[in-house]
Formats: C-alpha cells, sequence, structure tokens
C-alpha cells in the first residue's frame, strides 16, 4: 500500500487499464492511494493507482500466465461484492479492498 498515487516508469509498463464504471470515494489523508502486487519472491506485478479524478489504473508490470484484461469484469464484480465503496475506514481502504477484489479475480 502506498499513500500517494504511483505511475510507473513507462518502460516497465506492459499493459494499462483504467477500471471503466468505478470510482473511488472521497480518499482522505491517510487513505492508501496505490496498491503494490507482488509475487512470493518480492517482484512487482501489478500496481493499482488512483487517478485526480477519482478513476482507478492498473498497471501490469511484470509477465504473467494469464489475461490481466479478461478478469476486469469478475473485479468489479468482487468490488461490489465485497462492498470497498464502503471500506473507506478500515486500514486498508477501498483501494486495499479493490486490490484483494484483484487477487480474487486473477484465481477464478
Amino acid at each position: 500500500m502506498s499513500p500517494r498515487p504511483l505511475r510507473p516508469p513507462a518502460g516497465i509498463i506492459k499493459e494499462t487499464w483504467v477500471l471503466d464504471g468505478y470510482r473511488l470515494g472521497r480518499l482522505g489523508p491517510d487513505a492508501p492511494h496505490a496498491a503494490i502486487i507482488d509475487d512470493d519472491h518480492h517482484r512487482r506485478l501489478l500496481i493499482l493507482s488512483a487517478s485526480d479524478d477519482g478513476g482507478v489504473h492498473l498497471y501490469r508490470v511484470s509477465d504473467l500466465p494469464i489475461e490481466v484484461g479478461d478478469k476486469l469484469p469478475a473485479l468489479l464484480r468482487n468490488a461490489q461484492t465485497r462492498e470497498c465503496r464502503h471500506q473507506r475506514m478500515s486500514p486498508e481502504g477501498e483501494l486495499g479492498c479493490l486490490a484483494l477484489s484483484l487477487l480474487e479475480a486473477l484465481h477464478e
């Protein structure tokens, strides 16, 4: 988790998506603004990051054996089921909830 939005250097970005139809609520100053998803060897795989306009960007920064873009509908369903929009008071916040929803979608 990161207290500020992250945009990886262009040279390491393999793919980028905007989570169409999902808008973050107002994030407080202590709320995470980005989530980094690593593998078991601490290599970065994916980064979820808030944008200034309330959108969410997903960056793939490593090769993965699955098509992440195909999993975005499941991510949005999982986020709705988890009620991520209402997780602003938990330590991981709304963006942490989205990261968990993404991980769940990748395992489906």
